[in-house]
């Protein structure tokens, strides 16, 4: 597919990520990060999404999959620091630590040669707006570099943990009408990740 198809993908994904729990004015995110911060013993993080790269990752593939779009890759690397201007505070490899790279976690299809990153705004305003998810070529994502680590985060109940109740909440009626799609190719897709929540670990809804 497109990087078109990528970038209606990502929205669709990153919104429900926002989207407030049935029971609970807060979003998967902003829930997420207090429950990080309480775990940590951290304050929370002014950008919610910051340290939740790797549930995000995960979440992302799981929807795409379900949507029919396979062959999404989570990659274990580092984002590049060095020639951004504003890092934001959290970012505790850069401040604390003097770091030029910090540890990071994306998706990409090798294939389709197209990068997806939900989190990059954590890293601050030169990196990706507050607010949006990233997708970029592959041939132009000079900031993330993988770095040969390998960690199966699937079998860390921390992070399956938060993703499976992520897939488990019910997504808003009015999700898919935040962006405007005409594309067929697109609209396709993004008809099914609309519909997504309905279609898996649907039994999790009904939990508690």
């Amino acid at each position: 597919m497109t990087i078109d198809a990528a970038e209606a993908a990502a929205n669709e994904i990153y919104l429900h990520l926002w989207l407030p729990g049935d029971q609970d004015d807060y979003s998967k995110f902003e829930r997420a990060q207090a429950e990080l911060a309480e775990r940590d013993q951290l304050p929370a993080a002014d950008i919610a999404s910051t340290g939740l790269c790797r549930e995000a990752s995960m979440f992302a593939i799981a929807m795409l999959e379900k949507a029919g779009w396979t062959g999404w890759e989570m990659v274990n690397g580092k984002f590049d620091l060095r020639d951004l201007g504003i890092i934001p505070l959290d970012i505790h490899d850069h401040h604390v630590h003097g770091d030029t790279e910090a540890y990071h976690t994306w998706i990409l299809h090798e294939a389709d040669g197209i990068l997806m990153d939900l989190t990059a705004e954590q890293f601050g305003p030169d990196a990706c707006a507050e607010g949006e998810p990233l997708v970029v070529p592959l041939d132009r994502a000079g900031h993330w570099r993988r770095d040969g680590r390998y960690e199966d985060w699937h079998s860390d109940p921390d992070v399956t943990g938060t993703v499976d109740g992520w897939l488990g909440l019910a997504p808003c009626d009015d999700a898919t009408h935040a962006v405007e799609i005409t594309d067929p190719e697109i609209l396709s897709l993004a008809d099914r990740l609309s519909t997504i929540h309905q279609q898996i670990l649907p039994t999790m809804s009904m939990a508690g």
